[in-house]
């Protein structure tokens, strides 16, 4: 016979009579001898069980708070972004996929409204056609998106220029929001020239 050499306490799940008996054991040094106080309760059992895999989902799913903070921002020099002309918020804000929780996020076309423009710049301001303060500029990147995690104050709403090489676009409203695709999708796309 194999002896033990520990004294553990540890719980046990065992299967009794058609049911689940829990309880404590507590292996002391000897031949494999153990003391066990056991109660049957299948309920407990179950309750406990689904507790544990409630938590284990809820967390292992849900991004890191400091996830908001990542610093995600297109660039004309960049090639990362993908799935030109879709929502982005669909997926990058809080609790989904994304890489980083975007604060403003579309896509930028040419004028046949076909081609990506990727050279072209977004801002937001505070005034209409271009007037007042600007809040924010983001660059246009290879694939003809434009993003950013970084913080956007939208307040009572900003407006949107669309800055391209020959032109500039306007927005004639103010936006308070930051999903750009949501409503310029194929039917009505964002573009510059």
């Amino acid at each position: 016979m194999k002896a033990w050499v520990y004294k553990v306490v540890m719980p046990a799940l065992l299967s009794h009579n058609g049911g689940i008996v829990w309880g404590l054991c507590t292996t002391r040094t000897g031949f494999g001898h153990a003391e066990c106080t056991y109660k049957y309760n299948d309920m407990k059992i179950i309750t406990f069980v689904l507790a544990v895999l409630l938590f284990s989902v809820l967390f292992s799913c849900e991004k890191e708070e400091s996830e908001e903070q990542k610093d995600n921002t297109s660039s004309t020099l960049s090639a990362k972004s993908h799935n030109i002309g879709q929502n982005c918020m669909n997926c990058h804000i809080k609790g989904e996929e994304g890489e980083g929780w975007f604060k403003i996020a579309g896509s930028v076309y040419n004028s046949t409204q076909t081609v990506p423009y990727i050279t072209a710049k977004v801002e937001l301001r505070t005034g209409q056609s271009g007037g007042g303060i600007l809040v924010k500029s983001v660059e246009v990147d290879q694939k003809g998106n434009f993003y950013t995690t970084n913080p956007i104050d939208f307040g009572s709403g900003l407006y949107v220029s669309v800055v391209g090489g020959i032109s500039t676009q306007y927005m004639s409203s103010k936006v308070i929001n930051g999903a750009c695709n949501y409503c310029h999708d194929s039917s009505k796309r964002i573009w510059t020239e």
